[in-house]
Parts: C-alpha cells; sequence; structure tokens
C-alpha cells in the first residue's frame, strides 16, 4: 500500500463533491418532510421513514432533487432520485449504522431491514434468522457481553507484513448502546413483543444538538459513566442514572468530586442559603419568622428529609450559588418547595445551568 499523489484519479473536488452532493440532496428532502412524517434513522445515501409516497413526491420538488434529477437523466439515462429498499412495519435501532426488523413488511417485498452497525456474525446466518439473532442480542445484552468471531487479515497487514491470506480469531465487546449524535427526549419505557415474547426496553425520541460542545460533553460523560463499571441502558431508571450523574459533572471538578449524592448536596445548599439569608430567604424571612423547625419540615414536605442538626452544621458556612447540579429530582424538589412554603425562592440560584427547558419547569 503506498499513497498516490496528487493526479487525475486522485481529484479531491470531485471526491469531496461527490459524497456532499449525496448528503445535500438528502439533507434537503429530510428537511422538507412534514411533521408527522417520522425519520428513524439516516446515513449517507438512506433513511427509514414513515413518509408516504405524497409526502417524497412534494419534498422531491426542491431545487437540490431537481439538480440530481436532472444529473440521473444525463449520466444514467432515468430521473430516479429514491427508491423504495425495503417495507416494514416496526424497526429497532441502536446507533449510527445499527438497526433490524421487529415487524417484516409485505411478504412480496425486501421486508426486512438489518444494519448490524459492525457487529459480525455467523457466515450461515442469513435473512430473518440474521435478524432474528441481532434483535435478541439487542434486548438480552448485558454490559460485559463480548462476541468472538473470524475474520480475514486485510490487504493493509499483508502488504505490510508480507503474509498470506489468513484468518484470525477476534473477540470484541458488544457494543449496541446510543451514541448521543442527537438528544433524546421524551425517554420512556416500551413493551414490545418479538419472535413469541415480550420485552421491556427503554425508548426515546431524539432532536438535534445544538453545536459539537454538546456531542463531546455526552461522550465524555459517558465515558466516565463506564469507567469503573460496564453498563448498559435498558430503562429509564438506567437512563435517569446516566443524566444525573452527567448533570454532577456539570458542576466545577473541586464540587463535584465531593458533593455525594445530588440531593445531599441540594439539602447542605438550602440549609446554608437559609441561614445567609440568601436566594430569596432574605424576603421570606422579611415577612415571617420561620423557626429550625418549621423549615425542616418544610423540606421533609417537599421529599427532602431535614434535621436541625443539618442547620447547625452549616450555620459557618457561606452560601455558594448554582452549585447543585440540575437532575429531575433537584428540580422537583425546589418547585415543590416554592410552590408549597416558600414563593420567594430562587430556584435558580441554586442550579449551575438553566436552559430553555428547565425556566420553563421551574417558572411553570
Amino acid at each position: 500500500m503506498q499513497e498516490l499523489p496528487e493526479c487525475k484519479l486522485t481529484q479531491p473536488f470531485f471526491a469531496s463533491f461527490t459524497t456532499s452532493y449525496t448528503r445535500a440532496v438528502l439533507g434537503e428532502l429530510l428537511n422538507s418532510l412534514p411533521k408527522e412524517a417520522q425519520v428513524f434513522s439516516v446515513t449517507t445515501d438512506g433513511f427509514l421513514t414513515t413518509a408516504t409516497d405524497t409526502h417524497l413526491t412534494k419534498a422531491l420538488g426542491k431545487p437540490l432533487a431537481q439538480s440530481f434529477r436532472t444529473a440521473r437523466i444525463e449520466l444514467v439515462g432515468d430521473d430516479n432520485v429514491v427508491e423504495t429498499k425495503h417495507s416494514i412495519r416496526q424497526p429497532i435501532g441502536w446507533r449510527t449504522r445499527g438497526s433490524a426488523t421487529l415487524k417484516p413488511g409485505p411478504a412480496d417485498t425486501n421486508n426486512i431491514v438489518l444494519q448490524k452497525g459492525g457487529i459480525k456474525t455467523s457466515e450461515l446466518m442469513e435473512g430473518e434468522r440474521e435478524n432474528r439473532h441481532i434483535v435478541k442480542l439487542f434486548f438480552n445484552r448485558n454490559p460485559d457481553q463480548k462476541l468472538e468471531y473470524t475474520v480475514g487479515i486485510g490487504i493493509k497487514d499483508m502488504v505490510r507484513h508480507d503474509t498470506d491470506f489468513v484468518s484470525r480469531s477476534v473477540e470484541k465487546y458488544l457494543r449496541m448502546e446510543f451514541d448521543w449524535k442527537r438528544r433524546p427526549v421524551d425517554v420512556r419505557d416500551e413493551h414490545v413483543d418479538f419472535a413469541g415474547k415480550t420485552y421491556r426496553h427503554l425508548s426515546f425520541d431524539t432532536v438535534p444538538l445544538e453545536e459539537v460542545g454538546q456531542f463531546d460533553a455526552y461522550r465524555e460523560a459517558w465515558d466516565g459513566f463506564n469507567k469503573k463499571t460496564k453498563r448498559c441502558l435498558r430503562t429509564v431508571s438506567e437512563f435517569e442514572g446516566f443524566t444525573e450523574y452527567m448533570e454532577t459533572k456539570k458542576l466545577p471538578p473541586d464540587i463535584s468530586a465531593y458533593m455525594g449524592t445530588p440531593t445531599k448536596r441540594l439539602r447542605r445548599d438550602l440549609c446554608r442559603a437559609f441561614k445567609n439569608r440568601e436566594a430569596g430567604f432574605e424576603s421570606v424571612l422579611s415577612k415571617r419568622r420561620v423557626t429550625h423547625q418549621e423549615f425542616c419540615d418544610a423540606l421533609s414536605d417537599c421529599g427532602l428529609g431535614c434535621k436541625i442538626t443539618d442547620l447547625d452544621n452549616t450555620k459557618r458556612y457561606p452560601f455558594e450559588p448554582h452549585h447543585s447540579a440540575a437532575t429531575d429530582e433537584v428540580i422537583t424538589i425546589l418547585q415543590k418547595l416554592k410552590d408549597r412554603h416558600f414563593p420567594e425562592l430562587d430556584i435558580g440560584a441554586f442550579l449551575p445551568e438553566v436552559d430553555d427547558t428547565v425556566v420553563e419547569q421551574v417558572a411553570a
């Protein structure tokens, strides 16, 4: 193997245009579909969607699609911009280029979609049998699960090491977790029937990330979450465990390393704010007297156990704003405390970052 110098066969413009043009046409199609048309997955030149023929016909009237149609006519003699390659009733997916079929389409069509996402299976498996094997791997996976398979060495290794084509055994971890290239929303547990058995599994929709920094934050948090103990996300509870970990890591390192659980940190911060008359408690205490026992009872009523000794232990320390993790549980407790006991409470003073979603939650 050797690098080719720049020449007619290695013209970078044509190479980059070919791949980017295809993606541009695909992007135009996706953004032209109505909101009711769901898009399940997208790769370089194809996508799984619930869009109807009517939806696609309208989307194909856009400028890039028309340009692509003209190119097809000139190059290959037909004007087909898209073609239906598979027809299924229900897919399942786990990461980029990872999808399989839960409910096949009509028998007279190519009715199974299977993108294994790098997972190797036996050469003897194909079609429905291979799809069934992959789906069961997904539902029954565990964090430490490994796959063993045999693969032939590549051309590069044959040339570099002057060796014949031989097979070698490979052992890899099964990787079927979400890859965080979009942000999960509407997180829920779903029950799915497959091959005569009902499975319960985590499910969610997704929306685009706003910037590459968000993707980096998700990936960094996921690596940290799995550093000591490998994990799978199969239930809402397991998903919430990860998001709680991620929110905790938004705190400054000197805080998050010693904070314990988010609720413990919140209790400490509330006690400090109360003792120092900050974060809205200055307004509360200027209007009425609140005893230590009343304060503790208010926190307990909102699901955050508190004792008078917790207040006594914080009286010498200043309140430091924005040091509580913005987990769902923390936000719920703060909102209950504001609604039920202290209307003047400044919830934003406790959270490290308050995006638009959190603002809507705490302002409702």
